[in-house]
């Protein structure tokens, strides 16, 4: 009778030693994934700031090219008021002469002196 107490004695104990590790081999699982979870959440959090700085980058750059655009636009429009008052003046003017090759410019030469 005292073995068969002592059997399921040791029975009882070897079905807790193995619950015991079922539950030490549960939670090390659980912080592992909560560990990677945790990890992967960082490394999302990363990626995102380095995005966030990235956009921002790029913000600042469309803001520059606006500004250059801006300067470009009004150069080009002066440029414009320009070519516009340089023709207004050169129909003020007399035409220019005929350009003449160098032929008939020594014909002219030698026949009107």
């Amino acid at each position: 009778r005292q073995r068969a107490e002592a059997g399921e004695l040791e029975a009882k104990k070897m079905a807790l030693a193995a619950e015991e590790t079922k539950v030490s081999l549960t939670r090390r699982m659980e912080e592992r994934v909560a560990a990677t979870k945790q990890a992967e959440a960082a490394k999302s959090e990363a990626s995102m700031v380095r995005l966030e700085h990235r956009i921002r980058e790029k913000d600042q750059e469309m803001s520059m090219m606006r500004v250059r655009l801006a300067a470009l636009e009004r150069q080009n429009q002066e440029l414009r008021d320009q070519l516009a008052k340089d023709r207004d003046l050169a129909e003020l003017l007399p035409p220019p002469p005929p350009v003449l090759d160098p032929g008939e410019q020594l014909r002219l030469a030698l026949t009107h002196p």
